[in-house]
């Protein structure tokens, strides 16, 4: 069943990630994975083409976060602003992951790939969320400035919105001095 099918996929995915971030990514072999989620290797194999893909996933788990966030986030904010809160949320989500120790695996083999670059892959919700934001707001700019006007207003005000909080964050530094 589909059903049984996400289930073993899943199983298979939470014993990897525990044995990545007890003993490395480099350290783990399929054979432990296999046999730590108690599936066969045809069912390894028939979801994941390798470890690296295996380790791929883990973009794709913190895309239900991102989820989460876009349903429960002040949708009142402009489309600057939203963007800002989103990778607000996406770095404090990076940022406390319990995952951290895998990152550099992660994005070292996504550029060394010749297969399916998942990190950057556009139908993640990531990109999704990311293009509803950016297409919320240019609807507003073009109703607000009208058609002809629309992208050059969206670029400034996204640009000056984003200035600000970049000098917001540069003033928070050198005031407590933490840089």
């Amino acid at each position: 069943t589909t059903h049984g099918k996400r289930h073993a996929k899943q199983d298979i995915m939470d014993a990897a990630w525990k044995l990545f971030t007890e003993q490395g990514y480099d350290e783990t072999t399929i054979s432990q994975i296999i046999e730590l989620s108690g599936k066969s290797r045809s069912t390894f194999y028939h979801h994941f083409r390798g470890k690296d893909e295996l380790l791929f996933s883990l973009a794709y788990s913190y895309d239900s976060d991102y989820d989460s966030w876009l349903q429960t986030c002040d949708r009142t904010l402009q489309a600057a602003d939203l963007l800002l809160a989103f990778n607000h949320f996406v770095l404090n989500n990076l940022e406390h992951s319990p995952y951290m120790d895998l990152f550099a695996s992660l994005y070292g083999l996504q550029v060394a790939t010749t297969g399916t670059r998942h990190i950057l892959n556009p139908d993640r919700n990531y990109y999704k969320i990311l293009r509803k934001i950016l297409f919320d707001g240019y609807k507003v700019f073009c109703f607000l400035f009208g058609q002809n006007d629309c992208i050059a207003n969206l670029s400034f005000y996204y640009f000056t919105g984003l200035l600000n909080q970049i000098f917001k964050i540069i003033d928070i530094y050198i005031f407590t001095g933490n840089y």
